[in-house]
């Protein structure tokens, strides 16, 4: 919830920025969505090297080496999101990164069948990890926006 909240809050902060500054700085939708989803991705990145056991906990046990796939996951994050902001290297960016959300989907079912502990997340709320599940589509058609011309 905190990442879709990272998300949106972002957006609307550039949308704000753009109407104030008449449209001269995030004048276009897609290229404040480009920087929101980085934002998005600068704090997951982050997360999997600041928060590293709830991460690995999340990687379903028949996957070898959770801790380095973690780590790769975050560093991935990284690049990705920094790809947005470049006019080059979007289209590829979001593509991989709808990619990526579509393979660390089973890191999120796993977690929701057995009820670990989600970075970020909202843990007292009932069911939040199975609801949870219903972002990912959305990060996976915001990253497929931002990869289109």
């Amino acid at each position: 919830m905190l990442v879709l909240l990272i998300l949106l809050s972002v957006y609307l902060l550039l949308t704000v920025i753009a109407k104030v500054s008449a449209g001269r700085y995030f004048s276009t939708a897609k290229i404040r969505g480009c920087y929101a989803m980085c934002a998005m991705l600068f704090f997951t990145g982050v997360s999997h090297f600041v928060m590293v056991e709830p991460f690995v906990e999340m990687i379903p046990v028949w996957l070898p080496y959770p801790f380095w796939i973690n780590m790769g996951a975050g560093v991935v994050e990284l690049l990705l999101g920094l790809g947005l902001l470049f006019k080059r290297t979007r289209k590829v960016s979001g593509w991989l990164l709808a990619v990526f959300f579509v393979l660390v989907f089973p890191a999120n079912i796993n977690n929701a069948i057995y009820g670990n502990e989600i970075p970020g997340g909202l843990n007292n709320i009932p069911y939040y990890p199975w609801i949870r599940l219903l972002f990912q589509p959305v990060y996976i058609v915001w990253a497929l926006w931002c990869s289109k011309e």
